[in-house]
C-alpha cells in the first residue's frame, strides 16, 4: 500500500481522507497542517507530521501526498512545495463515472458522484466537488475547484485557479 500525507487539516481534508478510507489503495502516515502540534491526533488517531511547510520532512518520492485545502491559492503554494519531495496522488471516489479518453493529472481529487464525460481533462492539484457533470471535451486547468453541483457543458476551457460557485452552470 502506497503512503500518503494529507496536507491540511479542515473540512476539506475529512472528506479526502474518507475517499482514501473508500478506494484502500494508500496508508494515510500522518497530515501536515498549520494550527496544529506536531505529533498531535487528527480526525481519530492520526498524527500530526509537519506543518504545511513541510520544511523538515525529507524529500522521498515513495510517499504521497495530496492538498487538502479548499482555498485555490493557498492549495497551490503547497502543492508546488510539496512536489518538490514527493509524488502527487489522485484521489477519485469509486462512485464517479469518467468516459473514455478522459485525464485527470497528479494531486487533484474527485468527490462522489461526480461525471466527467470523453476526452476532457482535468489539470493538477485541482477539486472536482461531489455531483459535479463535467460534458465532452472540457479542460480544467490547474488548480481548480469547482463545488458541488457545478456543470460544466461541452468544449469549456476553465483558466487556472477557477472556482465555480455551488451549482454554477458554465457554458
Amino acid at each position: 500500500m502506497k503512503k500518503l500525507i494529507i496536507i491540511g487539516a479542515g473540512n476539506h481534508a475529512k472528506v479526502v481522507l474518507d475517499i482514501v478510507r473508500t478506494i484502500n489503495e494508500y496508508q494515510v502516515v500522518g497530515f501536515a497542517a498549520d494550527g496544529c502540534s506536531v505529533g498531535s491526533k487528527v480526525f481519530g488517531n492520526y498524527s500530526v507530521k509537519s506543518n504545511c511547510l513541510l520544511s523538515e520532512l525529507t524529500l522521498n518520492k515513495d510517499i504521497y501526498f495530496v492538498v487538502a485545502i479548499g482555498d485555490n491559492k493557498a492549495r497551490r503554494l503547497f502543492f508546488e512545495n510539496a512536489i518538490t519531495k514527493f509524488s502527487a496522488a489522485t484521489l477519485i471516489h469509486p462512485s464517479v463515472v469518467l468516459g473514455s479518453n478522459v485525464t485527470v493529472q497528479g494531486g487533484s481529487v474527485i468527490l462522489p458522484l461526480a461525471f466527467v464525460n470523453t476526452d476532457s481533462f482535468i489539470g493538477e492539484n485541482s477539486i472536482v466537488g461531489a455531483g459535479v457533470l463535467i460534458d465532452h471535451d472540457v479542460k480544467i486547468s490547474s488548480h481548480s475547484h469547482l463545488r458541488m453541483g457545478t456543470k460544466v457543458n461541452s468544449k469549456v476551457i476553465l483558466p487556472e485557479e477557477f472556482e465555480s460557485k455551488t451549482g454554477e452552470l458554465m457554458l
